[in-house]
């Protein structure tokens, strides 16, 4: 694995002219998965060594592995970014979704860089460059601030966003606490320091009905 340093990848890293780094293009969007492909065969230094579907279809070993996420889909590539990760491989997240919690998870598991669709093939290939010169990478400014930015969203705990899980599941209080082996009053516990995360950060929450919309908007719940 490549140690990490943070950087923008405004900084475009020149590619080697005289080595070729092997990419692993994972997308479930075919069309997405084809024009990666065609852009790495244009580009000096890369060449794509396989085109998937699935992260499982991955031969996990060294090498770089691009692996999509469609737009409110990033939590789904939390489990493949650790399973890659510790057989060795080097992932960046190419990613549709712009929710910064499931953002900051991939990275969370060891994803070395974060490139968003919006930011086009320049700035994923400019990702990619910064990456292999060994650093922990974004491929804009508002890709980097989904990722780290503080105040961006609400930091919540495990069981915090358990209790928020059940509720958008449709369960009561009182289900949700069966659920999840606690009593009613902890649930509402736990709703009540949640509501007052998103107050300190200036988000107006009134209701269970606006705490769900912004759990949503931070990437908590699908």
């Amino acid at each position: 694995m490549f140690a990490l340093e943070r950087t923008l990848t405004a900084d475009i890293i020149p590619a080697s002219r005289t080595e070729t780094t092997l990419v692993t293009v994972v997308d479930q969007d075919e069309v997405v998965r084809l024009g990666v492909v065609a852009a790495l065969r244009a580009a000096e230094g890369f060449t794509a060594s396989a085109a998937l579907a699935q992260a499982d279809e991955v031969i996990v070993g060294r090498g770089l592995i691009l692996l999509g996420a469609r737009a409110m889909s990033a939590h789904e590539a939390r489990p493949a970014v650790r399973s890659l990760t510790a057989g060795g491989a080097t992932v960046i997240l190419h990613s549709a979704d712009e929710r910064p919690v499931p953002l900051r998870s991939a990275i969370a598991e060891g994803a070395s860089g974060v490139a968003l669709r919006r930011d086009g093939i320049a700035g994923l290939l400019s990702t990619m460059r910064a990456v292999l010169a060994g650093r922990l990478a974004y491929s804009s400014q508002h890709a980097e601030r989904l990722c780290t930015e503080r105040d961006l969203a609400a930091r919540l705990s495990a069981r915090e966003s358990d209790v928020l899980a059940c509720l958008s599941d449709g369960l009561t209080h009182r289900q949700a606490a069966r659920r999840l082996g606690i009593d009613e009053e902890t649930v509402k516990t736990h709703l009540k320091s949640v509501r007052a995360k998103y107050m300190s950060l200036g988000r107006a929450v009134t209701n269970v009905g606006t705490l769900m919309r912004e759990a949503r908007t931070d990437g908590w719940l699908v």
